[in-house]
Protein backbone atom coordinates (compact mmCIF):
# COMPACT_ATOMS: atom_id res chain seq x y z
CA UNK A 1 0.00 0.00 0.00
CA UNK A 2 1.61 3.32 -1.21
CA UNK A 3 1.03 6.80 0.48
CA UNK A 4 0.65 9.64 -2.43
CA UNK A 5 1.71 13.13 -0.89
CA UNK A 6 -0.14 16.42 -3.19
CA UNK A 7 -0.11 20.04 -2.11
CA UNK A 8 -3.71 21.85 -2.54
CA UNK A 9 -4.97 24.82 -0.94
CA UNK A 10 -7.71 23.90 1.33
CA UNK A 11 -10.53 25.41 2.64
CA UNK A 12 -13.85 24.73 4.44
CA UNK A 13 -16.04 25.07 1.08
CA UNK A 14 -13.51 22.07 -0.69
CA UNK A 15 -14.97 18.83 -0.95
CA UNK A 16 -12.81 15.51 -0.36
CA UNK A 17 -13.74 14.89 -4.05
CA UNK A 18 -12.69 18.21 -5.16
CA UNK A 19 -9.06 18.05 -3.30
CA UNK A 20 -8.88 14.63 -4.38
CA UNK A 21 -8.87 15.47 -8.21
CA UNK A 22 -6.57 18.50 -7.50
CA UNK A 23 -4.10 17.18 -5.60
CA UNK A 24 -0.78 18.12 -7.37
CA UNK A 25 1.62 14.71 -6.73
CA UNK A 26 4.80 15.34 -5.46
CA UNK A 27 6.17 12.21 -4.33
CA UNK A 28 4.82 8.37 -3.75
CA UNK A 29 7.04 7.09 -0.64
CA UNK A 30 6.01 4.03 1.37
CA UNK A 31 5.02 3.46 5.19
CA UNK A 32 8.65 4.83 6.40
CA UNK A 33 9.52 6.88 4.01
CA UNK A 34 10.42 10.95 4.69
CA UNK A 35 9.73 13.86 2.90
CA UNK A 36 9.52 17.67 2.98
CA UNK A 37 8.10 20.18 0.90
CA UNK A 38 6.91 23.94 1.01
CA UNK A 39 4.47 26.05 -1.22
CA UNK A 40 3.54 29.00 -0.05
CA UNK A 41 0.08 29.70 1.46
CA UNK A 42 -1.04 25.67 0.95
CA UNK A 43 -1.04 22.89 2.54
CA UNK A 44 0.94 19.45 2.38
CA UNK A 45 -1.66 16.08 2.57
CA UNK A 46 -1.35 12.90 2.71
CA UNK A 47 -2.98 10.69 0.78
CA UNK A 48 -3.47 6.48 1.44
CA UNK A 49 -5.74 4.47 -0.94
CA UNK A 50 -6.58 0.89 -1.10
CA UNK A 51 -8.37 0.89 2.38
CA UNK A 52 -11.13 -1.41 3.08
CA UNK A 53 -14.91 0.52 2.60
CA UNK A 54 -16.02 -1.11 5.62
CA UNK A 55 -13.30 1.28 7.44
CA UNK A 56 -15.34 4.49 6.25
CA UNK A 57 -17.14 4.99 8.97
CA UNK A 58 -14.71 4.65 11.69
CA UNK A 59 -12.47 6.96 9.80
CA UNK A 60 -15.34 9.76 9.61
CA UNK A 61 -15.64 9.43 13.17
CA UNK A 62 -11.76 9.49 13.74
CA UNK A 63 -12.09 13.27 12.10
CA UNK A 64 -13.41 14.61 15.32
CA UNK A 65 -11.06 13.28 17.37
CA UNK A 66 -8.71 16.22 17.40
CA UNK A 67 -5.28 16.20 19.34
CA UNK A 68 -2.09 17.85 19.11
CA UNK A 69 0.01 14.38 19.23
CA UNK A 70 -2.51 12.82 16.73
CA UNK A 71 -2.65 13.15 13.00
CA UNK A 72 -6.15 14.54 11.77
CA UNK A 73 -7.56 13.11 8.84
CA UNK A 74 -9.15 15.77 6.54
CA UNK A 75 -11.49 14.24 4.29
CA UNK A 76 -13.12 10.43 3.55
CA UNK A 77 -13.78 9.25 0.18
CA UNK A 78 -15.52 5.65 0.02
CA UNK A 79 -17.40 6.61 -3.62
CA UNK A 80 -15.04 4.55 -5.82
CA UNK A 81 -15.45 0.97 -4.47
CA UNK A 82 -12.92 1.26 -2.01
CA UNK A 83 -11.94 3.50 1.17
CA UNK A 84 -9.36 6.75 1.09
CA UNK A 85 -8.53 9.06 3.04
CA UNK A 86 -6.96 12.38 2.87
CA UNK A 87 -4.69 13.45 6.09
CA UNK A 88 -2.53 15.97 7.49
CA UNK A 89 1.56 15.75 6.76
CA UNK A 90 3.64 15.68 9.54
CA UNK A 91 7.38 17.05 9.20
CA UNK A 92 9.68 15.11 11.35
CA UNK A 93 11.51 12.00 11.79
CA UNK A 94 9.42 8.48 12.01
CA UNK A 95 10.39 7.33 15.72
CA UNK A 96 11.80 3.69 14.55
CA UNK A 97 14.49 6.06 12.06
CA UNK A 98 15.88 7.40 15.07
CA UNK A 99 16.06 3.95 17.00
CA UNK A 100 17.95 2.74 14.23
CA UNK A 101 20.73 5.07 15.19
CA UNK A 102 21.42 2.75 17.70
CA UNK A 103 22.23 5.17 20.67
CA UNK A 104 19.45 5.19 23.26
CA UNK A 105 17.42 8.20 24.20
CA UNK A 106 17.97 10.41 27.09
CA UNK A 107 15.22 9.82 30.18
CA UNK A 108 14.38 12.99 29.29
CA UNK A 109 13.36 13.12 26.02
CA UNK A 110 11.83 9.69 26.55
CA UNK A 111 9.60 11.02 28.91
CA UNK A 112 8.63 13.75 26.69
CA UNK A 113 7.63 11.79 23.75
CA UNK A 114 5.54 8.75 26.24
CA UNK A 115 3.83 12.05 27.76
CA UNK A 116 2.84 13.17 23.86
CA UNK A 117 1.74 9.34 23.24
CA UNK A 118 -0.43 9.16 26.27
CA UNK A 119 -2.25 12.48 25.67
CA UNK A 120 -2.91 11.51 22.24
CA UNK A 121 -4.04 7.95 23.23
CA UNK A 122 -6.38 9.90 26.29
CA UNK A 123 -8.33 11.65 23.09
CA UNK A 124 -8.26 8.36 21.47
CA UNK A 125 -9.60 6.39 23.94
CA UNK A 126 -12.28 8.84 25.07
CA UNK A 127 -13.52 8.62 22.01
CA UNK A 128 -13.74 5.14 22.17
CA UNK A 129 -11.52 3.65 20.07
CA UNK A 130 -8.11 1.85 20.93
CA UNK A 131 -5.29 2.36 18.40
CA UNK A 132 -4.06 -1.37 18.79
CA UNK A 133 -0.52 -0.55 17.24
CA UNK A 134 1.60 1.95 18.68
CA UNK A 135 4.89 1.08 17.41
CA UNK A 136 7.90 2.77 16.72
CA UNK A 137 7.29 2.93 12.79
CA UNK A 138 4.18 4.78 13.93
CA UNK A 139 5.13 7.44 15.79
CA UNK A 140 6.37 10.75 14.09
CA UNK A 141 8.62 13.05 16.03
CA UNK A 142 8.42 16.53 14.66
CA UNK A 143 11.85 19.31 14.63
CA UNK A 144 10.59 20.63 17.65
CA UNK A 145 10.48 17.14 19.77
CA UNK A 146 6.43 16.44 19.54
CA UNK A 147 5.48 13.03 19.43
CA UNK A 148 2.52 12.77 17.10
CA UNK A 149 0.40 9.18 16.20
CA UNK A 150 -0.24 7.85 13.06
CA UNK A 151 -1.86 5.22 11.05
CA UNK A 152 -5.03 4.12 12.21
CA UNK A 153 -5.80 1.62 10.03
CA UNK A 154 -6.62 -0.88 12.76
CA UNK A 155 -7.80 1.42 15.20
CA UNK A 156 -10.98 -0.23 17.26
CA UNK A 157 -14.07 0.84 18.40
CA UNK A 158 -14.78 -0.31 22.13
CA UNK A 159 -17.61 -3.46 21.35
CA UNK A 160 -18.30 -4.65 25.45
CA UNK A 161 -20.57 -7.36 24.41
CA UNK A 162 -17.66 -9.37 22.33
CA UNK A 163 -15.29 -11.61 24.42
CA UNK A 164 -12.63 -11.35 22.39
CA UNK A 165 -11.15 -9.60 18.83
CA UNK A 166 -12.30 -10.95 16.06
CA UNK A 167 -9.27 -10.74 13.93
CA UNK A 168 -5.53 -10.90 15.33
CA UNK A 169 -3.79 -8.10 14.43
CA UNK A 170 -1.02 -5.79 15.73
CA UNK A 171 2.63 -5.94 15.60
CA UNK A 172 4.77 -8.78 17.47
CA UNK A 173 6.48 -7.56 20.15
CA UNK A 174 4.06 -4.65 20.82
CA UNK A 175 1.19 -6.84 20.86
CA UNK A 176 -0.25 -7.10 23.86
CA UNK A 177 -1.26 -10.64 24.88
CA UNK A 178 -5.03 -9.94 24.10
CA UNK A 179 -4.23 -9.19 20.64
CA UNK A 180 -3.79 -12.88 20.06
CA UNK A 181 -7.33 -14.20 20.60
CA UNK A 182 -7.12 -14.05 24.44
CA UNK A 183 -9.61 -11.16 25.23
CA UNK A 184 -11.03 -7.90 23.84
CA UNK A 185 -8.68 -5.49 23.51
CA UNK A 186 -8.98 -2.00 24.89
CA UNK A 187 -7.51 1.14 25.89
CA UNK A 188 -4.78 -1.26 27.84
CA UNK A 189 -3.91 -2.47 24.91
CA UNK A 190 -2.72 0.45 23.69
CA UNK A 191 -0.67 1.11 27.55
CA UNK A 192 0.80 -2.50 26.89
CA UNK A 193 2.35 -1.04 23.39
CA UNK A 194 3.90 2.48 25.17
CA UNK A 195 5.43 0.41 27.76
CA UNK A 196 7.51 -1.86 25.04
CA UNK A 197 8.00 1.84 23.13
CA UNK A 198 9.59 3.00 26.68
CA UNK A 199 11.87 0.20 27.18
CA UNK A 200 12.96 0.70 23.19
CA UNK A 201 13.82 3.88 23.30
CA UNK A 202 15.46 3.54 27.10
CA UNK A 203 17.89 0.71 26.29
CA UNK A 204 17.16 0.16 22.36
CA UNK A 205 15.96 -3.71 23.25
CA UNK A 206 12.41 -4.94 24.17
CA UNK A 207 11.54 -5.88 27.56
CA UNK A 208 12.35 -9.35 27.60
CA UNK A 209 15.64 -8.75 26.72
CA UNK A 210 16.70 -5.99 28.42
CA UNK A 211 14.15 -4.49 31.02
CA UNK A 212 14.49 -0.47 31.45
CA UNK A 213 16.78 0.76 34.59
CA UNK A 214 15.17 2.61 37.68
CA UNK A 215 12.34 3.71 38.32
CA UNK A 216 11.10 3.65 34.42
CA UNK A 217 11.83 0.09 34.60
CA UNK A 218 8.69 -0.56 37.32
CA UNK A 219 6.61 1.62 34.87
CA UNK A 220 7.50 -0.68 31.76
CA UNK A 221 6.94 -3.74 34.09
CA UNK A 222 3.23 -2.82 34.79
CA UNK A 223 2.52 -1.39 31.70
CA UNK A 224 3.83 -4.97 30.07
CA UNK A 225 1.70 -7.20 32.67
CA UNK A 226 0.44 -10.46 30.76
CA UNK A 227 -2.71 -9.09 32.99
CA UNK A 228 -4.67 -6.25 31.56
CA UNK A 229 -6.25 -5.65 35.14
CA UNK A 230 -2.46 -5.38 36.52
CA UNK A 231 -1.15 -2.54 33.81
CA UNK A 232 -2.48 0.82 34.44
CA UNK A 233 -6.47 1.86 33.76
CA UNK A 234 -5.55 4.36 31.92
CA UNK A 235 -3.43 6.75 29.45
CA UNK A 236 -3.45 9.61 31.76
CA UNK A 237 -2.43 7.09 34.36
CA UNK A 238 0.54 6.05 33.00
CA UNK A 239 1.19 9.42 31.85
CA UNK A 240 0.85 11.21 34.69
CA UNK A 241 3.18 8.26 36.57
CA UNK A 242 6.08 8.92 33.59
CA UNK A 243 5.42 12.63 34.71
CA UNK A 244 6.21 12.23 38.03
CA UNK A 245 9.69 10.07 37.18
CA UNK A 246 10.94 12.68 34.66
CA UNK A 247 10.06 15.66 37.23
CA UNK A 248 10.91 13.89 40.50
CA UNK A 249 7.63 15.03 42.41
CA UNK A 250 7.61 13.85 45.95
CA UNK A 251 5.03 11.48 47.43
CA UNK A 252 3.64 15.11 48.90
CA UNK A 253 3.96 16.85 45.81
CA UNK A 254 1.57 14.03 44.45
CA UNK A 255 -0.86 14.17 47.45
CA UNK A 256 -1.23 17.73 46.83
CA UNK A 257 -1.46 17.38 42.94
CA UNK A 258 -3.84 14.87 43.82
CA UNK A 259 -6.05 17.08 45.90
CA UNK A 260 -8.74 18.97 44.21
CA UNK A 261 -8.35 22.72 44.87
CA UNK A 262 -4.56 22.51 46.29
CA UNK A 263 -3.69 21.73 42.63
CA UNK A 264 -5.03 24.74 41.50
CA UNK A 265 -2.17 27.10 40.11
CA UNK A 266 -4.21 30.03 41.31
CA UNK A 267 -3.76 31.18 44.93
CA UNK A 268 -6.98 32.57 45.35
CA UNK A 269 -8.55 28.82 45.00
CA UNK A 270 -6.06 27.60 46.75
CA UNK A 271 -6.52 29.34 49.78
CA UNK A 272 -10.53 28.92 49.34
CA UNK A 273 -10.04 25.12 49.63
CA UNK A 274 -8.24 24.90 52.63
CA UNK A 275 -10.49 27.02 54.13
CA UNK A 276 -13.24 24.61 52.88
CA UNK A 277 -11.38 21.50 54.09
CA UNK A 278 -10.86 23.37 57.40
CA UNK A 279 -15.06 23.74 57.45
CA UNK A 280 -15.47 20.16 56.39
CA UNK A 281 -13.06 18.95 59.34
CA UNK A 282 -15.13 21.29 61.68
CA UNK A 283 -18.66 19.80 60.61
CA UNK A 284 -17.04 16.34 60.72
CA UNK A 285 -15.47 16.54 64.32
CA UNK A 286 -19.79 18.14 65.62
CA UNK A 287 -21.67 15.42 63.80
CA UNK A 288 -19.68 12.90 65.27
CA UNK A 289 -19.94 14.83 68.47
CA UNK A 290 -23.74 14.84 68.29
CA UNK A 291 -24.25 11.20 67.35
CA UNK A 292 -26.91 10.01 69.89
CA UNK A 293 -25.71 6.91 72.14
CA UNK A 294 -25.64 3.43 70.64
CA UNK A 295 -26.26 5.42 67.09
CA UNK A 296 -21.95 6.15 66.28
CA UNK A 297 -21.92 3.48 63.57
CA UNK A 298 -24.99 4.79 62.14
CA UNK A 299 -24.14 8.66 62.25
CA UNK A 300 -20.51 7.00 61.25
CA UNK A 301 -22.56 5.81 57.81
CA UNK A 302 -24.12 8.72 57.38
CA UNK A 303 -20.99 10.81 56.96
CA UNK A 304 -19.10 8.55 55.06
CA UNK A 305 -21.94 8.86 52.61
CA UNK A 306 -22.43 12.37 52.91
CA UNK A 307 -18.92 13.70 51.98
CA UNK A 308 -16.05 11.01 51.44
CA UNK A 309 -17.86 8.92 48.95
CA UNK A 310 -19.58 11.70 46.91
CA UNK A 311 -15.80 13.52 47.31
CA UNK A 312 -14.38 10.43 45.53
CA UNK A 313 -17.25 9.97 43.07
CA UNK A 314 -17.51 13.51 42.00
CA UNK A 315 -14.12 15.04 41.70
CA UNK A 316 -11.99 11.55 40.15
CA UNK A 317 -10.37 10.83 43.20
CA UNK A 318 -7.16 8.76 42.66
CA UNK A 319 -8.82 8.04 38.69
CA UNK A 320 -11.74 6.51 40.64
CA UNK A 321 -13.50 6.64 36.94
CA UNK A 322 -11.28 4.28 34.92
CA UNK A 323 -11.00 2.06 38.21
CA UNK A 324 -14.61 1.14 38.47
CA UNK A 325 -14.61 -1.86 35.47
CA UNK A 326 -18.11 -1.26 34.45
CA UNK A 327 -17.33 2.31 33.61
CA UNK A 328 -13.54 2.58 32.63
CA UNK A 329 -14.02 1.63 29.16
CA UNK A 330 -17.10 4.72 29.23
CA UNK A 331 -16.50 7.99 27.52
CA UNK A 332 -15.46 10.73 30.49
CA UNK A 333 -18.84 12.68 29.84
CA UNK A 334 -20.67 10.09 30.44
CA UNK A 335 -18.09 8.76 33.20
CA UNK A 336 -18.59 12.09 34.75
CA UNK A 337 -22.61 12.00 34.45
CA UNK A 338 -23.04 8.43 35.96
CA UNK A 339 -20.66 9.62 39.14
CA UNK A 340 -22.09 12.89 39.64
CA UNK A 341 -25.41 11.45 39.96
CA UNK A 342 -24.30 8.50 42.15
CA UNK A 343 -22.53 10.94 44.30
CA UNK A 344 -26.04 12.89 44.58
CA UNK A 345 -27.87 9.86 45.64
CA UNK A 346 -25.30 9.08 47.91
CA UNK A 347 -25.20 12.20 49.57
CA UNK A 348 -29.49 11.73 50.01
CA UNK A 349 -29.17 8.64 51.63
CA UNK A 350 -26.16 10.37 54.27
CA UNK A 351 -28.73 12.97 54.80
CA UNK A 352 -31.78 10.29 55.81
CA UNK A 353 -29.63 8.00 57.10
CA UNK A 354 -28.53 10.85 59.55
CA UNK A 355 -32.29 12.05 60.37
CA UNK A 356 -33.34 8.41 61.26
CA UNK A 357 -30.14 8.50 63.82
CA UNK A 358 -31.06 11.68 65.37
CA UNK A 359 -34.79 10.78 65.41
CA UNK A 360 -36.20 10.47 68.93
CA UNK A 361 -37.28 7.16 69.77
CA UNK A 362 -40.55 6.27 70.06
Amino acid sequence: MLFFSGVISLSESNTGKYVRENLRTVARFSDNAEMCYFVPEQKLVVRRTGLDIADAAKFRKLQDVRNDHLVGILYVLDDSGSCEIIREYIQGDVLSKLLDRGKPFSEKLTGSIARDICEGLSAMHEAGFTHRDITPDNIIVTREGVAVITDFDIVRSSKPDQPADTQILGTPGFAAPEQFGFAQSDARTDIYAVGVLINMMLTGKLPKDKLAPGRYGAIVRKCTSPDPDKRYPSAKELEDAVTRVATGTTAADRFVQAVPGLRSPHTPVVVLSVIAYIAFLIVTMAVFASAPDGKFALVFLSWFLTFPVPYFLMFNILDIWNRIIFTRRARKRNQRIIYTLLGIISIIGGLLIFSAAHAPSV
